[in-house]
């Protein structure tokens, strides 16, 4: 089993990346849409034998050799299958603790900050959502245990203002349009299907490299919907620089981000300060067309199992193993032939012949039973 969602992780975040790489011509936003896709059907593949009926396959080795399995190597692959299932298991469960624990801290900071009263903001916060379209009005919030703001939920969502942040006055429209567009887009949704993602499939790289490009990616959807929001780009060029100077710990990222690349910042600037770049999204149809197409290529993988149980076939199988693992062929035989039926009236000639002393192999039941003369039965008995 583990082996199996290995090939498919691997096939799903690659197959992903490979169409990132293609759509470099189109918006962030396009693209975020896509590798949540991909992380969406990666966070499927373990329920996709619950969810949906399962396509079972089997190979053609595993058809033609179903019998030939030694029971030796077959209990000890079975051990080693057991202990790599469980340590699969303990540093998925290790991965998700910490997520979990990192959730939990920050509902725990945001119980604790205060609530901000200053009108600039507040009428900063009311402008921008106008602008953006969101139509939940979400906490605005501030605490000192943050180093930079940050927003998350979903039905009750919030914003979380570090204490340098407020007393940048100047920089209001920039950080609400900021974080009102991860609001907007479900950012903090898609982000725990990251963190899932990259803790049931900790073991592939691919998958971790899919989870920061769908951070970049998100990013970079939020830094156009800030443009979008006639922010100047110069100013919020400065606001990033010095914004990147202050990262919040490690543990809390677990409920709130994924480690950025090296050149993420650098990327960043040089977008925003691109005036060329195509920043306009697809649009509904566009979207919907690439959750249909997605769907389409990966419920068929998702729901992929292969079985080793051969079709049963007439007569004794053709192959078996001793104990040492070796392959056995057997002979098939066809099955003896029925012997032709006499009628009682042959049977009494060739007893009748017997009893004068004939050869028995000289007599007419002999002679039909060897196949070299054909019984003729009488025209009252023929069919």
């Amino acid at each position: 089993m583990i082996v199996l969602l290995a090939a498919k992780s691997l096939v799903i975040a690659g197959g992903t990346l490979l169409v990132l790489r293609f759509m470099r011509a189109r918006s962030a936003s396009d693209r975020s849409l896509v590798a949540h896709l991909g992380l969406a059907a990666l966070t499927a593949l373990p329920l996709g034998s619950v969810l949906f009926p399962p396509l079972k396959v089997t190979p053609f080795r595993a058809s033609f050799l179903a019998h030939a399995a030694p029971v030796s190597s077959g209990a000890q692959a079975l051990a080693w299958s057991d202990w790599l299932f469980v340590a699969y298991a303990v540093i998925t469960l290790l991965l998700l603790a910490r997520m979990l624990l990192a959730l939990m801290r920050l509902v725990l900071l945001t119980a604790r900050a205060r609530a901000v009263t200053d009108d600039q903001w507040l009428q900063a916060l009311a402008r921008t959502r106008l602008r953006i379209g969101l139509t939940r009005r979400p906490a605005l919030l501030v605490s000192c245990e943050i180093a930079s703001s940050i927003s998350w939920g979903v039905l009750r969502p919030k914003i979380v203002l570090n204490t340098d942040a407020i007393a940048a006055l100047e920089d209001t429209d920039a950080i609400v349009a900021h974080e009102l567009a991860h609001l907007a887009r479900a950012d903090w949704a898609k982000l725990m299907v990251a963190r899932v993602s990259m803790a049931v499939f900790w073991f592939n790289p691919f998958v971790w490299l899919l989870a920061r490009e769908s951070y970049q990616l998100r990013e970079e959807a939020a830094d156009d919907a800030v443009l979008a929001a006639d922010v100047e780009d110069m100013a919020y060029a400065s606001l990033l620089v010095s914004s990147a100077r202050q990262q919040n710990d490690s543990l809390l990222l677990g409920a709130h981000g994924v480690a950025p690349a090296r050149n993420s910042l650098t990327q960043r600037v040089q977008r925003v300060l691109d005036r060329d770049l195509n920043r306009s999204a697809g649009g509904p149809r566009w979207a919907a067309a690439m959750v249909v197409g997605i769907t389409a290529l990966t419920v068929p993988l998702i729901t992929l199992q292969f079985t080793d149980r051969a079709p049963a076939l007439p007569g004794p199988a053709p192959f078996a193993s001793d104990d040492d693992g070796k392959v056995i062929l057997f002979e098939l035989r066809a099955p003896p032939r029925k012997p032709n039926t006499l009628p009682k009236s042959m049977q009494e000639t060739g007893d009748r012949a017997t009893a004068r002393g004939e050869s028995a192999d000289d007599t007419v039941p002999a002679k039909i039973e060897k196949g070299v003369v054909s019984p003729v039965m009488p025209r009252s008995n023929r069919q």
